[in-house]
């Protein structure tokens, strides 16, 4: 993502932050759960070969292990992305202008300058330019000091 591609650049890395701290906290959860399991076999290997008395103690720690592997598994199956922020980062991706090279942004300026910001020109077919653009201005981008990156309608 380069700045020339009009990305909302700033959402953009905030999502992705999330998706990347909630994958490692599940993989963190895996891992505990992995260990829990391997402990739960070992205590169930060394409970069948004690007396029988000693034996049941054993199998109920093994059961409340089993039953903590259960709420872990649980937990882990909630850390992931909303479907409303991935839908949000897709919507922000498609948004962008990412077939845009620094050459086409240079070229779409200088139409842009030769036409008006504000004239619903085709820069793009002006310059020859394969960008699969309709007619974008420069204040259809944001670039008239909105802050705002990319409607929908733009290409």
């Amino acid at each position: 993502m380069h700045d020339f591609q009009f990305f909302d650049q700033d959402r953009i890395k905030e999502l992705f932050q999330r998706e990347f701290e909630l994958s490692n906290q599940k993989r963190s959860i895996m891992r505990t759960i992995k260990d829990m399991r391997t402990q739960e076999a070992r205590q169930r290997r060394a409970a069948s070969k004690m007396p029988e008395r000693a034996q049941v103690e054993k199998m109920m720690e093994v059961e409340k292990l089993g039953e903590e592997i259960k709420l872990l598994e649980a937990r882990a199956a909630l850390l992931v992305m909303s479907s409303e922020e991935k839908a949000e980062r897709d919507r922000l991706i498609a948004q962008g202008m990412g077939s845009w090279s620094k050459t086409d942004f240079r070229k779409f300026c200088s139409a842009c300058e030769r036409h008006g910001r504000k004239a619903k020109v085709r820069p793009c077919s002006v310059h020859r330019i394969q960008l699969g653009c309709a007619a974008v201005t420069l204040a259809d981008l944001g670039w008239a000091g909105s802050g705002s990156v990319l409607p929908a309608s733009g290409c």
